[in-house]
């Protein structure tokens, strides 16, 4: 299953360094927990990352990660 969504940076404290966050009508749409690891791809990257499930940090058809995930990955604005 993919599932494509427009990447939003965040500025939150995630409790692991590999967190992003989806809003619960698409976690709920694909059937994703609060908490499970999913396979996050773009680009050249492509890694493991465990889920955040919200209703206000990210809209719908986002997904939000860290600063630091941008940087560590050089993922592209």
């Amino acid at each position: 299953m993919s599932l494509y969504l427009k990447a939003q940076k965040l500025d939150h404290d995630a409790a692991s360094p590999n967190v992003i966050v989806l809003n619960d009508a698409d976690a709920k749409r694909e059937g994703v927990n609060n908490g499970d690891i999913v396979h996050f791809s773009t680009g050249d990257v492509s890694i493991f990352v465990t889920t955040e499930i919200t209703s206000t940090e990210v809209q719908v058809g986002a997904v939000g990660m860290e600063e630091e995930i941008w940087k560590k990955y050089k993922i592209p604005n």
